[in-house]
């Protein structure tokens, strides 16, 4: 990859703050540039090693510290309500796209013509491909997270 571009994306990858989603032109660049990703990969394994010994988070139900954050803000209140990430959405929006394909395979000799059943086909396909578009576009992160757990074994070149 061209040093400048690489230099660039590399800034764009400094400047964001800690957890928050990479942009597309940055998640598309990593993809690319084995020579970013890694070391994207080699800070993020850096920051995580640094924080390991941070991560032993206190026991807020004890009295004293309670007593002392609500020292600091008198409307404090401990809430361990951390949700987790729910795929629900996406498997029931999946689930209602395998029904339909289904219903429209069934009933489609009873009431539609060849060309119309052609046309209903089409749609579904684009809706289908716009489905795992969004699906990959919202979760592009964790798959370029995931990409460089494969074994290098499968990108070798033949005859290497």
């Amino acid at each position: 990859m061209n040093e400048t571009k690489c230099n660039k994306k590399m800034d764009l990858f400094y400047s964001l703050d800690k957890n928050e989603n990479l942009p597309l032109q940055l998640s598309l660049h990593l993809l690319i540039c084995k020579k970013c990703r890694s070391t994207v990969r080699a800070l993020t394994e850096a920051e995580k090693s640094c924080a390991m010994p941070l991560q032993d988070m206190p026991n807020m139900n004890n009295e004293t510290l309670l007593k002392i954050m609500q020292k600091i803000d008198s409307d404090y209140k401990y809430e361990d309500n951390i949700e987790p990430v729910s795929l629900k959405g996406w498997v029931i929006a999946g689930t209602i796209l395998i029904m339909s394909l289904l219903f429209f395979t069934m009933f489609k000799n009873f009431a539609l013509s060849s060309s119309l059943s052609i046309i209903i086909y089409l749609i579904y396909a684009i809706i289908v491909t716009v489905y795992c578009a969004f699906f990959i576009a919202v979760n592009l992160d964790f798959f370029i997270k995931q990409i460089d757990k494969i074994p290098q074994k499968y990108f070798q070149q033949k005859g290497q």
